[in-house]
C-alpha cells in the first residue's frame, strides 16, 4: 500500500507543539515523526527516539495541535487511509519558551566567539520551559547534574534571570531523601521511604 510522506525542514532546532492545517476525507491518518538531525541524509525515526503523533481526520477542513511539545528540526508527515485527496493547507511550529529579558551582551573581534554567545543563548532558550530541561529533544527533564553545573551560569551570563533558576533550587531541594542525598532530577515523581507516594510538582509542593 502506498503511503505518501513529507519531510519539513524548519531550519534550526524549535522548542514547540506541531500544528497542521489540512482537509481530507474522515478516517484517513496523518502521522508525525520529529527528529534533530538526519542520518545520512533521511528521516530514522527508530534512531531518533520513537516519537511519533497520530491524527485521525474528520470530514473537511480542520487544525490540530499535538497535546505534547517536542524539540525538532525536522518533522516527518506520512498518510494513511487517505482513499481520496488529502490537502495540507500549512504546518507550524507553535513554539514554547520561558519569557528571558534580553539583558547580557558579549561581543569581540572574534567572529566564531561571537557566533559561539549567538548558539549557546539559543540553546539556553530552548533548554528553558516551565523548568531548566537538559534537554528539549530526549529526556526533557531536570537534571540536576547538568542544570547546576552548565545552565545555571548561562542563564546568569546571558539573561540575568533569577527566577527560573531559583525555582530550580528549591525543587532540587524538595527531591532530597530523608537520608540526605538529592535525587538525580527533580520536579518529578518520588517516593519517599515512611511515605504513601509523594509527588513533587512545582514549588516542592506535595500533590497528593
Amino acid at each position: 500500500m502506498y503511503e505518501p510522506s513529507l519531510l519539513l525542514d524548519f531550519g534550526r532546532e524549535r522548542t514547540g507543539h506541531v500544528e497542521i492545517d489540512l482537509e481530507g476525507p474522515a478516517g484517513a491518518i496523518i502521522d508525525m515523526g520529529v527528529a534533530e538531525r538526519l542520518t545520512d541524509g533521511h528521516f530514522v525515526n527508530a534512531i531518533e527516539c520513537m516519537f511519533c503523533m497520530r491524527y485521525m481526520l474528520r470530514e473537511g477542513r480542520q487544525t490540530f495541535r499535538t497535546f505534547a511539545w517536542h524539540g525538532y528540526r525536522y518533522l516527518r508527515l506520512r498518510a494513511k487511509l487517505a482513499y481520496q485527496p488529502l490537502k495540507i493547507h500549512a504546518v507550524r511550529c507553535v513554539e514554547r519558551s520561558y519569557p528571558f529579558e534580553e539583558r547580557g551582551s558579549f561581543r569581540s573581534d572574534d567572529g566564531r566567539l561571537n557566533r559561539s554567545w549567538e548558539i549557546s543563548r539559543e540553546t539556553l532558550k530552548l533548554c528553558a520551559v516551565e523548568s531548566l530541561l537538559d534537554t528539549p529533544w530526549r529526556e526533557q527533564a531536570q537534571w540536576l547534574g547538568d542544570v547546576a553545573a552548565v545552565t545555571l551560569g548561562g542563564v546568569y551570563a546571558c539573561y540575568g534571570d533569577a527566577r527560573l533558576p531559583a525555582k530550580f533550587l528549591r525543587q532540587s531541594a524538595a527531591v532530597q531523601q530523608p537520608t540526605g542525598p538529592i535525587g538525580n532530577t527533580c520536579a518529578s515523581r518520588k517516593f519517599h521511604p515512611g511515605s504513601a507516594g509523594r509527588v513533587t510538582g512545582v514549588g516542592g509542593r506535595d500533590l497528593r
